[in-house]
């Protein structure tokens, strides 16, 4: 059984697995790794202007990272969704199977808090009152 390829170049130069052919790209501009079958992580290769993950409203230049689903990617001007990176890659090695990369885990800000506060009793009287403090209505 033949061994898949794991690496994959994205760049302008007509050897590259994915070839974008745009004046902001250097020849062999970024390499896709892909880790597991299902991880996907890319690595820059000092290219001249640079790889950028677009995430939730912000640029971030990538050096070595690794990518999700919903992450857009700018390689120089050329923005390219991960979804997009696959399917150019797919064409480019029609045998070969990779499985979607697979979802960030929740990030702490997307988890709901506990919601805290004092424990609330019914008094006798039938009116609702923080546990340990008197009632406003009977005193008690």
């Amino acid at each position: 059984m033949e061994k898949q390829q794991q690496r994959f170049r994205i760049g302008r130069s007509r050897e590259c697995d994915v070839v974008l052919a745009d004046d902001s790209i250097s020849r062999v501009h970024a390499e896709l790794t892909i880790v597991g079958g299902d991880k996907l992580f890319i690595t820059d290769c000092h290219s001249r202007n640079g790889t950028m993950l677009l995430k939730e409203g912000r640029e971030v230049a990538i050096h070595q990272d690794f990518l999700f689903p919903e992450d857009v990617v700018r390689f120089g001007d050329v923005e390219l969704s991960v979804k997009e990176i696959l399917k150019a890659v797919k064409e480019r090695h029609e045998l070969l199977d990779i499985k979607s990369p697979v979802p960030p885990p929740p990030s702490p800000q997307d988890k709901k808090p506990w919601v805290r506060g004092a424990r609330l009793i019914r008094c006798s009287c039938g009116h609702v009152k923080e546990k340990g403090k008197y009632c406003a209505e009977c005193g008690k």
